[in-house]
């Protein structure tokens, strides 16, 4: 009898595996990062694919879950309908940790059944099987949309990258054009975007702005010309401060660095607008330009007038030479050469080093491996380090110093060791002496097991109430933002939030608007190892649509704080800054469109000058006048209190310019603080800072009040008008 029922047993169980294995209905290809390249803890895109053999519509939603850095796991959910005999394509973004183990799909149908689910491994310590390949910040990532000719498909093996971190790799991936990514954090992990003779019209209008954005908000872009014309309303013209004339034969030297030598292909004549700030322009002995670069917002693009595998076999033969000259009018880091021509070293600063920010270790150039100095071999001595250990980029470690406002609060404090003394103190006395002596005095001595465990119930309880009366508090949100952009023009904001709670809640936010991009944040150290690595405590709960990311659920455990990072581009500034100058004297009108006071704010100006100006109240408008000072450097108000005497804060509290250094060169803004540092080195712009008095948080809690602190820092570039007095 007892044989029976195992055998009926391990037939139910059998019957009960071949039911859970039943093939699902749908087919799904996961992709990862650009050809499987990505930088841990930064926006990378994700390509999905998802066909089956369904006879009616299905409507599902696909979630993607992975750990994001030492302590957050990051869900990502997008809904979709998929149409029987139609595959379906869905770009999605993410970020994930260093040395991740794994990153999880699955797909559910409306009523929340899981229909298909797949664990992606992406690390283990074989390379060669590798999901992921973590690009360091001394390496170099290149993405290529189009045709990879002319020698680009050899610059990974003739190339290479020097900066202060040492020699670095360079990769070169590449998507096909209806793989390019919808939204702009998908383009966030590259270092430069090429774009080869592409086919313009085959280009969403999504896609084209996803592009146009990233450009915008510190991205790197070369177009080259070929033979397909640029439409006239594509997104790109509108984007660069050029025209594009009817293609004709060229001699093409100018962009060659060589004369005489008698280069003719067809070219696509460029010609520079009056506008153009930031722009250099090559052309021929004609004066029709060839190449063009320059800044576009806070990024920078080159154009490239003609298809260089047009060229002679000559210049075929040392290829990488020609694209070392060209990407590298878009790689070269403005902080190297403001250094050099304004003569200010604005990187070797106390403030500086807390960000951990070292002068060159933002400025990567692209050389021939042949030209590498022995010691700095890209290939040699340090493969071992490059492969198990990765160096979290600047931008991380001035995040740092920004979380440390946000867990600035009482209930955030570590207790100090005295109380743990105390309390260990008081239970050796409760267990010996006390206990002892009560029990002698009432000749009850063999209940010491029982009064014993009396007293650590009673002193357990008694230190839980303690702690949560140290701990005690309302619930509080703080948050520290940056928005930047140009007089009159669109921007890009960035903010940092942090929520504290005095329980174990999930939170449902409000007030979100459509185009955020939200994650998690943590602190983090300067460098990650394969085999320390973390497991995340926490999720963050995000919906992802066409343009954004907003969490659904923000879970906080009990006297804890949840860190986030969102980063959105704006319709326009809540301020506009008008600047006229008559040598060292001055004239600022600024107009506050903003709901809130400026409580304070300068204008900086090159060679490390600025000018400080005070109050300005919500909807008014006031000029100040005075007389140009300097300053520690360009970044100054940010840098050091001691730069703007009128504004020397007596609390540490109080010192709210280190939290704006530390702001403007963190993870998400750090880009835009580099392009503004070129844009005042033309000495004809300028940069206006203001300090908003306590704007709104970004975000809401459904059903919750709560506690706020907001630091908000507006940053906008304008021109300078000159004033000769006449």
């Amino acid at each position: 009898m007892y044989r029976w029922l195992k055998v009926i047993l391990l037939m139910w169980c059998m019957a009960g595996v071949g039911f859970a294995a039943k093939e699902s209905p749908l087919n799904v290809d996961v992709f990862f990062g650009w050809d499987g390249c990505y930088k841990p803890m930064e926006w990378m895109p994700v390509e999905i694919n998802i066909s089956g053999t369904l006879k009616e519509p299905f409507a599902g939603r696909i979630e993607l879950s992975g750990q994001q850095d030492g302590l957050n796991r990051l869900n990502v959910a997008h809904e979709f309908v998929l149409t029987p005999q139609m595959p379906l394509y869905v770009p999605l973004s993410t970020k994930l940790t260093y040395a991740a183990d794994s990153c999880t799909a699955q797909i559910k149908d409306d009523r929340g059944r899981v229909v298909w689910s797949s664990d992606f491994m992406l690390w283990d310590f074989s390379q060669n099987s590798r999901g992921l390949m973590a690009v360091n910040q001394q390496d170099l990532l290149i993405g290529l949309i189009g045709r990879g000719k002319f020698g680009l498909v050899m610059l990974p093996e003739k190339t290479a990258t020097i900066c202060g971190e040492g020699a670095g790799e360079v990769y070169l991936k590449d998507k096909l054009p209806r793989a390019m990514p919808w939204d702009w954090t998908g383009y966030v992990c590259l270092d430069a975007l090429i774009l080869y003779d592409l086919q313009w019209d085959s280009i969403r209008a999504e896609q084209w702005k996803a592009l146009t954005e990233w450009v915008s908000n510190g991205g790197r872009l070369m177009v080259i010309l070929g033979s397909n014309p640029i439409p006239v309303d594509c997104p790109l013209l509108k984007m660069l401060p050029l025209d594009i004339a009817q293609q004709q034969q060229m001699n093409v030297d100018a962009a060659l660095d060589k004369v005489g030598t008698g280069a003719i292909v067809p070219a696509w004549p460029i010609t520079l607008r009056p506008d153009a700030v930031l722009w250099k322009l090559e052309a021929d002995s004609s004066g029709q330009g060839i190449f063009a670069s320059g800044w576009t917002g806070f990024g920078k693009a080159a154009v490239l007038g003609f298809d260089p595998d047009l060229l002679a076999e000559a210049f075929k033969k040392e290829s990488e030479k020609l694209w070392i000259r060209w990407l590298g009018k878009i790689l070269e880091e403005p902080v190297e050469e403001a250094l050099d021509n304004a003569g200010n070293k604005i990187l070797e600063s106390e403030d500086s080093a807390l960000m951990g920010i070292k002068p060159g270790a933002l400025s990567r150039k692209l050389v021939c491996k042949s030209d590498l100095p022995a010691d700095k071999d890209a290939n040699s001595g340090n493969q071992y380090r490059r492969s198990y250990n990765y160096r979290v980029n600047p931008g991380l470690s001035a995040a740092n110093r920004v979380m440390e406002f946000l867990y600035d609060i009482p209930q955030m404090r570590p207790l100090s060791v005295w109380w743990v003394v105390l309390l260990l103190v008081l239970l050796a006395v409760l267990l010996g002496p006390v206990d002892y002596l009560l029990l002698k005095k009432i000749d009850k001595l063999p209940w010491t097991w029982v009064t014993c465990a009396a007293w650590i119930i009673i002193f357990s309880a008694g230190s839980y109430w303690g702690v949560q009366a140290l701990r005690a508090g309302d619930m509080q949100v703080r948050a520290v933002s940056v928005s930047d952009g140009f007089s009159g023009g669109a921007g890009w904001n960035t903010g940092y939030c942090g929520l504290f709670s005095p329980g174990s809640e999930s939170y449902v936010p409000t007030k979100l608007k459509p185009r955020q991009w939200w994650s998690a944040v943590a602190p983090s150290q300067d460098y990650m190892y394969s085999y320390s690595r973390q497991k995340a405590l926490r999720t963050l709960y995000c919906n992802q649509y066409d343009g954004g990311n907003l969490p659904s659920l923000i879970p906080v455990h009990i006297w804890t704080m949840q860190c986030l990072l969102v980063e959105e581009p704006i319709a326009s500034l809540p301020m506009e800054a008008t600047i006229t100058q008559n040598g060292e004297a001055i004239r600022v009108v600024v107009e506050n469109r903003g709901l809130q006071a400026i409580l304070r704010g300068v204008v900086l100006l090159r060679d490390g000058r600025l000018f400080a100006f005070d109050r300005v109240e919500a909807g008014a408008s006031r000029e100040f006048s005075g007389s140009i000072t300097t300053g520690d450097s360009w970044m100054s108000w940010g840098g050091s209190t001691r730069a703007i005497n009128p504004y020397y804060y007596d609390s540490p509290e109080q010192q709210r310019p280190d939290y704006l250094a530390a702001v403007c060169w963190s993870q998400g803004a750090r880009q835009r603080s580099e392009a503004m540092a070129a844009y005042l080195r033309t000495g004809t712009m300028a940069v206006v800072c203001a300090e908003y008095d306590q704007p709104p948080i970004p975000l809401g809690l459904k059903d919750q009040t709560f506690g706020q602190n907001h630091l908000q820092y507006v940053r906008q570039v304008t021109r300078i008008t000159q004033d000769n007095g006449r």
